[in-house]
């Protein structure tokens, strides 16, 4: 199996640090594209009513 795009995501924590490096490695090993994805809630009350 090949992959020409890893796609991961991070919200800045411990364990999706750990994604990005291991998403990072595959890329390398697989000649891949990666694209790293965050999203955040500007406005504080959004993020509550998003939930």
């Amino acid at each position: 199996m090949t992959y020409s795009t890893i796609v991961v995501g991070t919200d800045g924590s411990d364990s999706s640090v750990l994604a990005v490096k291991r998403a990072a490695a595959m890329a390398v090993a697989f000649d891949a594209h990666l694209v790293i994805g965050c999203a955040y809630y500007a406005d504080e009350d959004a993020a509550v009513q998003a939930v």
